[in-house]
């Protein structure tokens, strides 16, 4: 293993290096900027530098961003698992 290869954790948690959830899913602005208030609309930002679309909650940012890293570990040729 890489320090670039995906991996997953004993948990079952995917690790993929260079893309970490930024403020465990706090909101970001649409232009990347983090808003003052710890929850409600806003975009999850990855430290790639991805954005979703605003969303309404933390957890539904880490789900999105769960889903990111999915689809750059495939695109690596990794096999994801479901």
């Amino acid at each position: 293993m890489t320090d670039s290869t995906p991996y997953y954790t004993r948990n079952g948690a995917l690790r993929v290096p260079g893309h970490t959830l930024e403020s465990e899913g706090d909101p970001f602005s649409p232009n990347g900027g983090r808003y003052v208030l710890q929850s409600g609309l806003g975009c999850a930002k990855c430290s790639c530098g991805w954005l979703s679309v605003p969303l309404g909650s933390n957890r539904k940012r880490r789900d999105v961003h769960a889903a990111h890293k999915r689809e750059v570990a495939a695109a690596m040729g990794y096999e994801v698992r479901a």
